[in-house]
């Protein structure tokens, strides 16, 4: 079986094509346990989450995006992956997908439209995010945040707002706690996120996420990153678009706010890059 590895800012996925002609997918796609061995960094090819490439039903569809966790099962909508997969069908000659002509593609949440800038990064369509709930945080939970916020950006985020010390933050013991919160139980818990303004350098936020199926820290997370940026124009009043300093590397997430304090024309820019090719045995 042949697979290509990607990395949108260090967030890295295994990518696959299905049989374009015939649709059919290159393993079986329930068998969470070989997925979970292929993304393990040990015994595997090592990745956050694996990527399958469908073609569509419909014609005017570029592909069907089938994102799986780390942990073997599908997720939700995940940013850095599908730019990934934007990138891993232009690289296999699937779609063009340059500026200014986008292509549309389906994922979990539904349509979305992508296309490739000149310079290479990948800007990406979001659906329109409704105004960010205040979250109030047990005891045990608290820790330096300026003030808490839940969200869904395709995928469902909390995000704290620190006004200091995001380098020193147990973010995996932090964002463990509130990952399986019960007010999350209906959405499978929530990815954790803590962010820290910027007033030196050249972005306008820090974020460090607690990914829910990868289970731990990754070094970058699209909808989170938009989550942030979407929290820092709510709470703070910042204008699009909103750059965010990941571990990884940088994203920018353009928007318009709207009177209601919910957001359209959300999008996430980033970069996709190919990593290597290689080819595993089942």
């Amino acid at each position: 079986m042949i697979f290509r590895k990607y990395h949108g800012a260090g967030n890295d996925f295994i990518l696959l094509l299905a049989d374009r002609a015939t649709g059919q997918a290159p393993f079986d796609l329930t068998d969470h346990a070989f997925i979970q061995r292929l993304c393990d960094r040990h015994f595997g090819i090592g990745a956050d989450g694996l990527i399958v490439l469908e073609p569509d039903a419909d014609p005017a569809i570029a592909f069907t995006m089938r994102y799986f966790n780390a942990d073997g099962r599908l997720g939700s909508l995940c940013g850095n992956g599908s730019r990934c997969a934007v990138r891993a069908a232009a690289d296999a000659g699937w779609i063009s997908g340059t500026e200014p002509e986008p292509i549309t593609f389906r994922a979990s949440d539904g349509l979305h439209q992508a296309a490739i800038r000149p310079d290479g990064l990948i800007r990406l369509s979001m659906h329109d995010v409704p105004a960010p709930g205040h979250l109030d945080l047990p005891a045990d939970v608290q820790t330096s945040q300026e003030r808490t916020f839940h969200l869904d950006t395709g995928s469902p985020h909390v995000v704290y707002l620190l006004p200091f010390g995001l380098r020193d933050t147990d973010v995996a013991t932090e964002g463990r706690r509130i990952r399986c919160d019960a007010r999350f139980a209906e959405t499978g818990g929530v990815n954790v996120n803590f962010v820290e303004r910027d007033f030196l350098g050249g972005a306008h936020l820090h974020i460090r996420t607690y990914e829910r199926g990868v289970e731990a820290e990754t070094l970058a997370c699209g909808t989170g990153v938009t989550a942030a940026a979407l929290v820092a124009a709510h709470h703070y009043g910042s204008s699009a678009p909103v750059t965010v300093q990941a571990r990884g590397g940088k994203l920018q997430v353009e928007f318009t706010a709207q009177a209601d304090g919910g957001f359209t024309n959300v999008a996430l820019i980033g970069p996709a890059v190919f990593v290597f090719e290689g080819e595993v045995n089942g």
